[in-house]
């Protein structure tokens, strides 16, 4: 199998994704910037640069929708982390135990992860285990044990978004035909 140009060219593009992070302070600490770049690159080296391309950027909802929700939590983290951290100092670490809070970062987490998108958990994960006095090995422990659970509440979410469409839906009163439907919810299909 031979490649085109344009996948050879895209070659250096994917291992300087996968590594550069790993390798280079600089893309870890800009990774979103670093991230566009080549996405940029990517396009110009495949020759798909056009206005539609941009348009349909713009009007895309789930893109709207995951800038918004990275953009906003990121901005409010910037500038009201003092404000934040004050609280934390005096309302979470004098007033209660390590363990409470271990156990409220890991179920609020994962349960808010089910309820809005995984992102904003993950942020707020950050910052406060960043911020918690408590030795390496425990920021490692809560670390892996928020993201399991962020990752069980996103998947949760996952779970729940057919059933919940395909009732909105039905309430509408429109549809699809069944066959359409994936065997394990054509059983909730009642025509």
């Amino acid at each position: 199998m031979e490649l085109t140009p344009v996948e050879i060219g895209l070659i250096p593009i994917i291992v300087a994704v996968l590594l550069g992070p790993i390798f280079v302070k600089k893309i870890e600490h800009n990774l979103e910037a670093f991230l566009f770049l080549m996405g940029s690159c990517a396009v110009a080296i495949s020759r798909s640069w056009h206005i539609g391309l941009v348009e349909d950027a713009v009007h895309e909802p789930v893109v709207v929708g995951i800038v918004l929700s990275v953009l906003v939590p990121g901005l409010i983290v910037h500038y009201y982390r003092p404000h934040f951290l004050r609280w934390m100092n005096d309302f979470l670490l004098d007033g209660i135990t390590m363990n409470v809070i271990f156990l409220e970062i890991v179920v609020v987490l994962g349960l808010s992860a089910a309820i809005i998108t995984p992102i904003l958990p993950f942020f707020v994960l950050v910052e406060v285990v960043n911020h918690l006095p408590i030795l390496r090995r425990t920021r490692a422990s809560l670390t892996i044990l928020a993201s399991l659970s962020i990752f069980l509440g996103g998947a949760l979410a996952l779970v729940v978004e057919p059933y919940s469409t395909i009732a909105a839906t039905k309430m509408q009163g429109a549809l699809p035909p069944a066959n359409l439907l994936p065997l394990e919810l054509q059983s909730l299909y009642i025509p």
